[in-house]
């Protein structure tokens, strides 16, 4: 049985090349829905001064939430970020393995891994789970919605550890109305 990494970032904006990590939260999955193991993070400022590599959007949302004020009260950078995360991924892959990277939207967060956290990009294959495509063909399959009734996450706090909780139970959802058959 395949490894699943089930991972959501909190960034400082959309373009890896410009803005930082500032969180990262991952569950280890053999057999959906048993978590085989937890990883979080939180990364302290890494731009010039102290200061965070944020876009205005992302620092006044990540400002409210107040992971920011979290993210100064680490020690851990975004090289120490890769190095532990990388160590992680090993102690849960063997012989070779590499895992598939699952979530919301999951391109964005390979494309910051991949720019961002090269040393940990290595233990995933070229493979992605995205969650949110999948409640998408769901919806258009079975002509409703299938968040119907599920909390609006356009006010949430944008949270690494909310939105993989929240990304775990629409794919529990949708799996339910596989094994109903609809």
């Amino acid at each position: 049985m395949s490894v699943v990494v089930f991972l959501d970032l909190e960034t400082g904006g959309l373009e890896p090349s410009e803005h930082q990590i500032l969180e990262l939260q991952a569950r280890v999955m053999r057999e959906f829905p048993r978590e085989d193991a937890r990883f979080g993070v939180k990364v302290k400022p890494e731009g010039p001064g102290g200061e965070f590599l944020c876009g205005p959007w992302a620092l006044e949302q990540h400002t409210k939430s107040g992971l920011l004020d979290e993210c100064r009260n680490t020690h851990f950078s975004e090289e120490l970020l890769d190095f532990t995360f990388a160590e992680f991924l090993s102690s849960q892959l063997v012989d070779g393995e590499k895992a598939t990277l699952a979530g919301n939207s999951v391109h964005f967060d390979y494309g910051f891994i991949r720019e961002r956290l090269p040393n940990s990009f290595k233990f995933f294959n070229y493979r992605l789970l995205d969650v949110s495509a999948a409640v998408t063909a769901a919806n258009f399959l079975l002509g409703r919605p299938l968040t119907e009734g599920f909390p609006d996450k356009s006010k949430a706090a944008h949270r690494a550890g909310d939105d993989l909780d929240a990304t775990l139970e629409l794919l529990k959802r949708l799996r339910l109305q596989l094994h109903a058959g609809g």
